[in-house]
């Protein structure tokens, strides 16, 4: 299978991906059926913590933070009127956290963040018309039994009867450990009262304690809460079938917690999204919270697992989550944008998860492996901040080229790999032969070096190998098992085009002409640290030269 990447698709603000059918994710009972993924927004800073609230209308009101997490972090709004097909930026105070549809039609939200210990805390309450038009905002007052911080944290349900739940967190006075408790309200969400305590960690067991809920309504009327208890701890769910008045005994059920978000399907299904590391959708078919499997959504560390997941027709999930450094201490990319990955969850109790592998981890044995739903980087104009910097990268028009290309200046930046490595999202595992077809110029006729590299890693018997291959105006620099050797090729600074074929059975690597395929080179490949994926960018470690790159596929196979 191939992926082409034309530069002139990435002018549009949205764009969306057609996964492969193969990509489908086998469960008990059922599967996870990828139909597509878009991107919803794109940026050179950070964008993490998706929150995000549907409408029975179909519109979608995100909130999502901009900037390095407690640095620079600020928090912006979207809107989708089409269940997520499209989006457009939103005025605040538009709120996807902590909101929900009134009984007359009205979108309405819910916000508390206090830090201040005490009994009575300040709700803030804002409503909106269909037409997305604040109509009300107002301060009420909030009593608590005890004194305590106050965070509201995030999902807000209806009960039969007409009720709202939902649930907040925050250290008690003198606790040294989170908890988490239920609020109630019987007047649509413009007045709210303590219910309970829903968990505490009084021993402190934990790193944090309980703190971020998910809560939802099962079937027979059960309320069925599941919460965090650390970063990267494990996640626990407790239920009442007291209208939250009293929780039976904590059961783990998941080996990550970071912000869940639980939800009750049309059918009956409940799904969970949770994460950290990574991103992990949750399945229990019967609807009762006690057979979860899970199935990973999105397979890289460059997230803050802060996610969302809605039902936009009767099966049909939308997954919205990012695809960004968090904190500059995950891992630190230069690409950074909020995807919304929509699938179709299917029942059937007659599929069964593939043996030997854990409850919905999808293995294409013996097959093509499609590709990953995160294939395609995005690109946008950026220029550094650092004072001595002259590196900029922007997608532009040139007369040679009926598309856009992407144009790298890259002359002596002090931070390389911000401004001049790009990469594909990680392969799937075992990922052992690539192919990558590009074309590309150099523009700097002054530079003798290596301007332009692209490299693949792929994965054989445990361990990653590299193959690369960079380019300069009368030779070809390639790494051959850990040294640097010089081909003599006119490369010039006119378009050319190559194929890069890697093996890692093998252990070689081998550099093609892409007209006529004529073998110009090929290298042993070089141990690696990094996961296997594609990379391309500068030609040398200290970032020097220019570029355009007018055109790049790859393909993978397993």
């Amino acid at each position: 299978m191939k992926t082409t990447f034309l530069l002139g698709a990435l002018l549009t603000a949205t764009m969306t991906l057609h996964a492969a059918g193969d990509n489908e994710k086998r469960l008990n009972g059922g599967k996870l059926v990828p139909i597509d993924l878009t991107m919803i927004e794109s940026a050179p800073h950070h964008l993490n913590f998706c929150f995000a609230t549907r409408f029975s209308d179909g519109t979608i009101y995100l909130n999502h933070s901009t900037g390095i997490h407690t640095v620079t972090e600020k928090g912006c709004s979207d809107i989708s009127t089409d269940n997520g097909a499209s989006w457009k930026k939103a005025t605040p105070p538009v709120q996807g956290i902590n909101a929900f549809e009134t009984n007359d039609g009205q979108r309405r939200s819910v916000a508390c963040w206090e830090l201040e210990t005490k009994k009575d805390h300040n709700l803030k309450i804002i409503s909106f018309d269909r037409n997305n038009r604040k109509i009300d905002e107002r301060s009420v007052k909030l009593s608590m039994p005890y004194a305590t911080q106050c965070f509201l944290h995030r999902d807000i349900r209806r009960t039969s009867d007409g009720r709202l739940f939902m649930t907040g967190y925050g250290h008690k006075d003198g606790a040294k450990k989170f908890h988490n408790f239920l609020l109630e309200s019987k007047d649509d969400g413009l007045n709210w009262n303590f219910v309970s305590t829903i968990a505490e960690d009084p021993k402190g067991e934990f790193p944090e304690g309980p703190c971020e809920t998910g809560i939802e309504i099962l079937g027979d009327g059960e309320l069925l809460a599941v919460y965090r208890v650390g970063g990267t701890s494990p996640m626990f769910q407790k239920r009442s079938s007291d209208n939250g008045r009293t929780w039976l005994e904590a059961v783990q059920i998941a080996p990550y917690s970071a912000a869940p978000s639980l939800l009750r399907m049309k059918d009956g299904t409940l799904v969970l999204i949770a994460g950290r590391p990574l991103l992990y959708l949750m399945v229990d078919f019967t609807g009762t919270g006690n057979n979860w499997q899970q199935t990973k959504i999105y397979n890289h560390p460059a997230t803050s697992s802060y996610a969302s997941v809605l039902e936009t027709t009767p099966g049909e999930l939308l997954v919205i989550y990012d695809e960004s450094d968090f904190g500059s201490w995950r891992n630190p990319s230069p690409f950074h944008r909020i995807m919304g990955a929509r699938f179709k969850l299917v029942k059937d109790d007659s599929i069964k998860a593939d043996a030997g592998h854990g409850p919905g981890e999808y293995s294409a044995k013996d097959k093509k492996y499609p590709e990953d739903m995160n294939i395609l980087p995005v690109f946008y104009k950026r220029k550094s901040d650092a004072a001595d910097s002259k590196a900029t990268y922007e997608i532009i028009e040139i007369a040679e080229r009926p598309y856009p290309v992407l144009r790298v200046i890259s002359h002596g930046d002090t931070r390389p790999s911000m401004f001049a490595h790009f990469a594909a999202p990680e392969y799937p595992e075992n990922i052992s032969e690539t192919t990558v077809e590009f074309e590309f110029r150099l523009l700097d006729a002054d530079v003798k070096t290596a301007q332009f590299m692209v490299n693949s890693i792929v994965e054989n018997n445990g361990t990653n190998w590299l193959s690369w291959v960079a380019f300069a105006q009368d030779r070809i620099v390639y790494l051959n098992d850990g040294k640097k050797l010089d081909h003599p090729y006119k490369v010039g600074l006119g378009f050319q085009s190559f194929i890069l074929e890697t093996d890692g059975k093998a252990g070689t690597y081998t550099l093609f002409t892409a007209k006529g395929k004529q073998k110009i080179l090929t290298g042993k490949l070089t141990k690696s640290g990094y996961p296997p994926r594609m990379q391309f960018g500068d030609g040398t470690s200290n970032v020097y030269g220019a570029f355009d790159l007018s055109y790049i596929n790859w393909k993978y196979t397993k």
